[in-house]
């Protein structure tokens, strides 16, 4: 088995992370680095399912701002792998700034169950693995303007458009930045 350095797959670890074979167990995630890939052990996959289906079970309920806390780290821990859950975590970011204090308790809003039923759909899935390689550098060919005395204007690839502005638009302040 060949060694592949970690920087070249563009992840960069702590200087005290250390993964010593290509099967290794680190920060949580089982790298698979001679298929440049990267999964949850199952005892992990295990651990985030049990603590979504028990914040689901007592979300009903009002809740403190430590298991506010303890369900937040959940998805974001695992969201590099699980790159479908992270359109659910802008809720689970703003849910903790409801708390006034340490001991305040809050109603779990219903965006955040939404994201907890995604979650539970998403570790549904415990042979989920997200690949390691490096994706190819598309270059989209587009190129913008904007002028505050005359308009926008866009060229993609070989095409071009343009829109001007109306007479008056700068009312009121506004102003192209």
């Amino acid at each position: 088995m060949s060694q592949i350095p970690l920087v070249s797959l563009g992840i960069h670890l702590k200087p005290k992370a250390r993964i010593s074979n290509p099967w290794s167990l680190a920060l949580d995630f089982f790298w698979d680095l001679e298929c440049h890939s990267i999964s949850l052990s199952s005892e992990k996959h295990l651990k985030y399912l049990t603590q979504v289906h028990s914040f689901l079970f007592v979300a009903h309920s009002k809740i403190s701002w430590r298991e506010c806390m303890s369900i937040l780290g959940t998805p974001q821990h695992i969201s590099f792998i699980y790159k479908e859950g992270c359109a659910t975590l802008p809720p689970f970011s703003a849910f903790p700034s409801k708390f006034t204090n340490d001991f305040a308790c809050h109603h779990t809003p219903g965006s955040i169950m939404e994201c907890l039923h995604s979650w539970e759909a998403i570790l549904a899935n415990s042979n989920c693995s997200c690949s390691l390689r490096p994706h190819p550098t598309i270059d989209p060919d587009i190129w913008v303007n904007a002028s505050s005395s005359w308009g926008i204007g866009i060229i993609f690839s070989s095409s071009w458009y343009t829109w001007s502005l109306f007479p008056g638009w700068r009312a009121d302040g506004m102003d192209i930045s």
